[in-house]
Protein backbone atom coordinates (compact mmCIF):
# COMPACT_ATOMS: atom_id res chain seq x y z
CA UNK A 1 0.00 0.00 0.00
CA UNK A 2 1.67 3.10 -0.91
CA UNK A 3 0.92 6.77 1.24
CA UNK A 4 -1.19 8.79 0.23
CA UNK A 5 -0.90 12.76 0.94
CA UNK A 6 -3.28 15.14 -0.27
CA UNK A 7 -3.07 19.14 -0.06
CA UNK A 8 -5.62 20.43 2.66
CA UNK A 9 -8.08 21.61 0.62
CA UNK A 10 -10.07 18.15 0.73
CA UNK A 11 -11.89 17.86 4.06
CA UNK A 12 -13.60 14.88 6.20
CA UNK A 13 -17.12 15.93 7.14
CA UNK A 14 -19.15 13.96 9.36
CA UNK A 15 -23.17 13.54 9.68
CA UNK A 16 -25.45 11.96 11.99
CA UNK A 17 -27.28 9.27 10.52
CA UNK A 18 -30.86 10.96 10.67
CA UNK A 19 -32.69 7.75 11.28
CA UNK A 20 -30.45 5.71 13.46
CA UNK A 21 -28.53 8.21 15.85
CA UNK A 22 -26.01 5.22 16.31
CA UNK A 23 -24.39 6.04 13.18
CA UNK A 24 -22.07 8.56 11.32
CA UNK A 25 -21.66 9.03 8.06
CA UNK A 26 -18.35 10.42 6.56
CA UNK A 27 -18.59 12.71 3.41
CA UNK A 28 -14.84 13.94 1.57
CA UNK A 29 -15.74 17.82 1.18
CA UNK A 30 -13.73 18.57 -2.34
CA UNK A 31 -12.42 21.87 -3.17
CA UNK A 32 -14.74 22.11 -5.59
CA UNK A 33 -17.31 22.37 -2.89
CA UNK A 34 -19.09 18.90 -4.42
CA UNK A 35 -19.42 16.07 -1.13
CA UNK A 36 -18.44 12.42 -1.90
CA UNK A 37 -19.78 9.68 0.37
CA UNK A 38 -16.92 7.68 1.83
CA UNK A 39 -17.96 5.13 4.05
CA UNK A 40 -20.25 4.95 7.78
CA UNK A 41 -19.30 4.09 11.24
CA UNK A 42 -20.44 3.60 14.39
CA UNK A 43 -21.52 6.95 16.25
CA UNK A 44 -18.16 8.57 18.52
CA UNK A 45 -18.63 11.72 20.12
CA UNK A 46 -14.90 12.26 19.82
CA UNK A 47 -14.87 11.74 15.71
CA UNK A 48 -18.60 13.87 15.80
CA UNK A 49 -17.00 16.61 17.83
CA UNK A 50 -13.62 16.63 15.47
CA UNK A 51 -15.12 16.07 11.76
CA UNK A 52 -17.94 17.38 11.98
CA UNK A 53 -17.28 20.80 10.81
CA UNK A 54 -14.76 19.87 8.45
CA UNK A 55 -10.93 18.49 9.26
CA UNK A 56 -7.63 18.40 6.56
CA UNK A 57 -7.46 14.49 5.47
CA UNK A 58 -3.93 14.89 6.40
CA UNK A 59 -4.55 15.89 9.94
CA UNK A 60 -6.64 12.77 10.13
CA UNK A 61 -4.76 10.49 8.12
CA UNK A 62 -1.36 11.54 10.18
CA UNK A 63 -2.58 12.67 13.34
CA UNK A 64 -2.08 11.35 16.49
CA UNK A 65 -4.97 11.12 19.37
CA UNK A 66 -5.84 9.66 22.43
CA UNK A 67 -9.11 7.90 21.37
CA UNK A 68 -9.40 4.38 19.78
CA UNK A 69 -12.35 5.04 17.97
CA UNK A 70 -10.22 8.27 16.45
CA UNK A 71 -7.40 6.21 15.90
CA UNK A 72 -9.80 3.45 14.32
CA UNK A 73 -11.04 5.82 11.94
CA UNK A 74 -7.72 6.92 10.70
CA UNK A 75 -6.96 3.23 10.67
CA UNK A 76 -9.88 2.54 8.72
CA UNK A 77 -9.35 5.42 6.39
CA UNK A 78 -5.84 4.77 5.34
CA UNK A 79 -7.44 2.06 4.00
CA UNK A 80 -10.01 3.49 1.87
CA UNK A 81 -7.63 6.54 0.27
CA UNK A 82 -5.89 4.93 -2.66
CA UNK A 83 -8.96 3.34 -3.47
CA UNK A 84 -10.96 7.22 -2.88
CA UNK A 85 -8.09 9.10 -5.29
CA UNK A 86 -8.23 6.95 -7.95
CA UNK A 87 -11.95 6.48 -7.96
CA UNK A 88 -12.39 10.59 -7.61
CA UNK A 89 -8.69 11.65 -9.39
CA UNK A 90 -7.80 13.47 -5.96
Amino acid sequence: MRKVNLKNNVFLVAREVQKDKKMLEYFLQLPDGTEEYVFSKNYSSACYGRCKSGVPVNEVLYGKMRNDAFMNLAKHLRIMMPYMVEYLGL
